[in-house]
């Protein structure tokens, strides 16, 4: 008895890697500020670049003084990125807990 075409209609086709991304923004109590849609894995460079390009003209466009808090990813607690915080002069939650 061969197969046809309606023995495989309940079959779902799958990617088993799907294509995914992150959207990355900040906020405060003036508003919005700017947003990427990051198609990449982030580490702590790629984290550094996000700040420096959408943060840092966030804070100095629209939001001004701020406490900075992100979500705790590993990639955020590098030193790499305490030193570019450090370096902008931009408080963090956890450099306060620190």
């Amino acid at each position: 008895m061969g197969r046809n075409r309606s023995q495989y209609d309940c079959l779902k086709k799958t990617t088993k890697f799907p294509k995914s991304f992150m959207i990355w923004g900040c906020m405060s109590g003036k508003g919005p500020g700017e947003m990427a849609i990051l198609i990449s894995t982030v580490n702590a460079q790629v984290y550094i670049e996000i700040l420096d390009t959408f943060l840092i003209p966030s804070i100095e466009k629209k939001l001004g003084d701020v406490i900075f808090q992100d979500d705790n990813a590993s990639c955020h607690r590098e030193k790499s990125v305490k030193a570019f915080l450090q370096e902008r002069h931009i408080t963090s939650m956890t450099s306060q807990s620190d």
